[in-house]
């Protein structure tokens, strides 16, 4: 663990400041206060944003935490100047409260100095198409773009977009929200529970599923050495979810209220989960199904036809009890 020096730009347009103003452990100042290396830091990440901003005006905010890394120490940060700027904004009823992506990092127990800049996405890469036919395939989003309008052809329309929101979102907080919604959209269906149904996309032979697969398959997707522990594990992770899903929106629980770690955890269950519960609700909308109680009332079916031992064993389990991490988009640190 070392401790941090993060500085990061205020909007031109706020509040100006003349001299220092505290915050209990964080400061706004002028931008003039910097030394001329700092100067060159803030101007090259400014670059590398590509935002327009009057440094002449323009105030900066400072503070110092103690990460492990200066990815940590730069989320870290950023959770102390959204406090500030969120009460900030009460008084500041007539500028704009806005946090700059440009900034640096200082790490104060070796000396080096990290630029902010523009980070790139890890894992997101160009997906080529290649054609095996002359005549191709539907797929399913042109299935889904033609077949006729039903409720759960809408549930599935909403979990696509909420999905596809929590992979462009870098904020973990929001990020594990829009995954959580993206599975509520074809999960919630009256007051019944939604980590049961979870359960059953993950391959978990829970509830009615006994009675209409057979016995064998029960049998050997149980028959793994940690299926119980991993099961048990689960369901109390995704009962906390839900909690903090709740929290969130009845009591206004904000990204700084729940450990990083914590959240991370949390997005990686989601992540694996959300896809699962789509390509549930895909199958049965393929075989003509129309609506979400029908949906889940052929979840037996679409479970034996669809949940494959190895994959459950292989894949799933291995995923759930090993939380691997990952990709993720991050801010670039050039270190000085």
């Amino acid at each position: 663990m070392s401790d941090y020096l993060i500085c990061r730009l205020l909007s031109d347009k706020g509040l100006v400041v003349p001299s220092s103003i505290g915050y209990g452990d964080t400061e706004v100042r002028s931008f003039a206060l910097l030394f001329p290396n700092e100067v060159a830091l803030i101007k090259e990440s400014i670059d590398s944003f590509g935002e327009e901003i009057n440094l002449n005006i323009a105030p900066i905010i400072t503070t110092i935490v103690n990460a492990r890394n200066v990815h940590e120490a730069d989320y870290l940060a950023e959770i102390k100047f959204q406090q500030v700027l969120d009460c900030q904004n009460a008084e500041v009823t007539l500028g704009e409260v806005l946090l700059f992506k440009s900034g640096f990092i200082k790490n104060i127990d070796t000396g080096k100095t990290s630029t902010r800049l523009k980070g790139n996405s890890i894992g997101r890469y160009p997906m080529f198409q290649v054609m095996d036919r002359f005549i191709p395939k539907i797929n399913r989003t042109q299935y889904l773009f033609a077949v006729n309008e039903s409720e759960l052809k809408l549930a599935i329309q909403r979990s696509y977009h909420w999905l596809r929101r929590s992979r462009n979102e870098v904020d973990p907080h929001l990020k594990c929200l829009f995954l959580w919604f993206s599975i509520e959209c074809l999960a919630k269906v009256g007051e019944e529970d939604i980590t049961g149904k979870i359960m059953q996309a993950f391959g978990f032979p829970l509830g009615r599923i006994g009675l209409y697969i057979s016995t064998e398959k029960i049998k050997s997707l149980k028959n793994h050495f940690e299926y119980d522990s991993i099961r048990k594990k689960t369901e109390n992770q995704l009962t906390q979810i839900r909690e903090l899903r709740n929290k969130t929106v009845h009591e206004g629980f904000r990204s700084w209220d729940i450990p990083i770690d914590t959240l991370k955890g949390y997005i990686n269950i989601l992540s694996i989960a959300a896809p699962r519960v789509q390509n549930f609700a895909m199958v049965g909308l393929e075989n003509n199904i129309e609506t979400l109680m029908d949906m889940w009332d052929y979840v037996p079916v679409i479970f034996e036809v669809i949940v494959n031992v190895n994959d459950f064993h292989g894949n799933v389990l291995y995923m759930l009890q090993n939380h691997l991490p990952l990709q993720e988009n991050y801010i670039i640190f050039k270190q000085i």
